[in-house]
């Protein structure tokens, strides 16, 4: 699990792919575990540009299986850097 600060205030969540958006921006897709929301849902998948995060931390623990909805091959990602997928 990591932790990091992105407006509006602290967000802890579980990373499952890395890559390329269609934009062409550095990006993680993370499943939110707790923090604040703009939907309003409390877990749910995120999809975070790596310029938006500050002051990243390990925040310990570890995760055996994917959250619930996990994808591997995420759509929205024109590359693919790590997933999820290749370290089960």
């Amino acid at each position: 699990m990591i932790e990091y600060r992105d407006p509006p205030g602290y967000r802890t969540v579980l990373p499952h792919a890395c890559g390329l958006t269609r934009r062409g921006k550095e990006c993680v897709r993370v499943y939110q575990r707790s923090g604040p929301s703009k939907s309003g849902k409390g877990e749910h998948w995120k999809m975070m540009t790596l310029e938006s995060i500050v002051d990243l931390e390990f925040a310990g623990g570890s995760f055996a299986t994917p959250a619930p909805g996990y994808k591997p091959g995420d759509r929205d990602m024109i590359e693919i850097y790590a997933d999820y997928a290749e370290n089960t």
